[in-house]
C-alpha cells in the first residue's frame, strides 16, 4: 500500500496536494485541470459546485471533513489517469459524496454510513437530473 500511495501521490501536481483555507478553490482547479487530461465530460462547473455544496452541508465530522474528501478525490483522479474508460463524473460525485451518511451513523450507531450515504447521494443526483443508472440505481 505504501508503494502505491507514493506512486499515486507523486503523480499528483503539488498544487492539488495543498489543503488549506482555499481547499474549495484548489479542488475546483484540480477538477478543471484533471478534466483537461481526460477529455470531454458531462458535468458542468455548476453541477460540480452543487455536489460540492451538498457534501459540505452534510459534513459534521472533523475526521471525515472536506480535506479528507478532497484527498480522496485527488487520489482517485490520479489513479484514474492510469485507467481506461473511467467516467469522471461518476468518480467525482462518488468521491465528493462518499461520507455524506456520517450524520445518520452518528445519530444511530447501528446505521451503516455507506448505505445511508448511498441513498442520500442517489436521491440528490436524481434531483440534479442524473439518470437512474448514472446516479447508482
Amino acid at each position: 500500500m505504501a508503494a502505491m500511495s507514493s506512486i499515486a501521490r507523486s503523480s499528483i501536481p503539488s498544487s492539488w496536494r495543498r489543503v488549506n483555507d482555499a481547499t474549495s478553490f484548489v479542488a475546483s482547479t484540480c477538477l478543471v485541470v484533471s478534466f483537461c487530461f481526460f477529455g470531454d465530460v458531462w458535468m458542468t462547473k455548476a453541477q460540480y459546485t452543487c455536489i460540492e455544496d451538498y457534501m459540505l452541508e452534510c459534513m459534521r465530522d472533523s475526521a471525515h471533513d472536506k480535506a479528507h474528501v478532497y484527498r480522496v478525490l485527488y487520489m482517485a483522479l490520479a489513479i484514474a489517469r492510469e485507467q481506461r474508460d473511467v467516467d469522471l463524473d461518476i468518480l467525482t460525485a462518488a468521491c465528493l459524496l462518499h461520507d455524506i451518511g456520517r450524520p445518520e451513523q452518528f445519530s444511530d450507531p447501528h446505521v451503516c454510513h455507506a448505505l445511508a450515504g448511498g441513498e442520500k447521494a442517489y436521491r440528490f443526483l436524481l434531483g440534479l437530473e442524473w439518470t437512474e443508472n448514472r446516479a447508482g440505481g
